[in-house]
């Protein structure tokens, strides 16, 4: 995975070591670099993130994290944000698949699609993404920022409510990039009264994307079972980002983190937007775990 130097710079209050020795540092440490690119005033590093570390270290807070240890520096993690809501206003969901640990959902209406402004689309294009528009890239901002998978879905072309459900053997959905894809039962998805509308974990249709006609959203920050994800995955030949950290066991814990963090992007580009509450289906929530240590001399 492609990490950017000036991005990792930003969890850090003093001036990180040159390239070559946090690359030197990385090597010894944490984790192999498999290569070193130049790209506009930046440098990027490509880790290979072992199975071991990927269920944080697929982010740069994740790498920010290694680097505090290596360098003794405490990472400026994202502090609380402070948002206005709107009480009353919910997203309609149903968690009906026990492959789905936690569901969250909010809505925000009132907001204006476009294109993301020149500083997101730089930073997405440092680590080779590319910008799609306003309330897409910042989704996937916060992925490769804090490693959590989010998605959009336009609320408007929702029918009834959001379920979390099993596919139907031989349900069909369109994909985003327009592929469709015939889903067979143990295949988990997202769906609303006329049928799927995400292949949860890894891919959503096309049916109530974002585009530049939203007015209003519904915000996914969920946490899927990583062996059904990979098997689905597999089996319809879709591997993307999101899957892939999902597949690592990302922890359900980091779904509130980053549903804040990225209501904060979107009402910061749309002030006058109407922020509705969480609903949160989180039906067995993960409990802290707690080690004892003892040192000898």
């Amino acid at each position: 995975m492609l990490f950017s130097y000036n991005w990792l710079q930003e969890y850090f209050e003093k001036p990180l070591p040159a390239p070559e020795k946090l690359a030197d540092l990385f090597t010894f440490y944490f984790s192999e670099v498999e290569g070193m690119t130049q790209k506009d005033g930046d440098t990027l590093f490509d880790l290979k993130i072992l199975p071991d570390r990927a269920c944080y270290a697929l982010s740069h807070s994740g790498v920010a994290y290694e680097l505090g240890a290596l360098l003794d520096q405490k990472p400026l993690y994202r502090i609380a944000y402070n948002l206005n809501v709107e009480k009353g206003l919910k997203s309609h969901v149903r968690l009906e698949a026990a492959l789905c640990h936690r569901y969250m959902a909010r809505t925000i209406q009132g907001v204006t699609v476009g294109e993301s402004d020149d500083a997101l689309k730089k930073k997405l294009a440092a680590i080779n993404q590319r910008s799609i528009n306003s309330i897409v890239d910042q989704m996937n901002y916060v992925m490769f920022d804090i490693g959590q998978p989010l998605h959009a879905f336009d609320a408007d072309l929702i029918e009834g409510a959001l379920v979390v459900r099993e596919a139907h053997h031989g349900e069909k959905i369109t994909t985003l990039d327009g592929t469709e894809v015939t889903l067979e039962k143990e295949m988990v998805v997202i769906a609303d009264d006329k049928g799927p509308l995400a292949i949860a974990g890894i891919k959503g249709g096309s049916r109530a994307g974002v585009t530049v006609a939203t007015k209003n959203i519904i915000i996914e920050s969920a946490s899927f079972d990583a062996v059904s994800v990979r098997r689905t995955s597999t089996k319809i030949g879709i591997r993307t980002d999101a899957s892939k950290r999902f597949e690592n066991y990302l922890s359900a814990e980091v779904a509130s983190r980053a549903m804040d963090y990225v209501t904060h992007l979107v009402v910061q580009k749309n002030p006058n937007s109407a922020v509705g509450e969480i609903v949160d289906e989180y039906p067995h929530s993960e409990k802290p775990v707690t080690l004892s240590l003892a040192f000898t001399a």
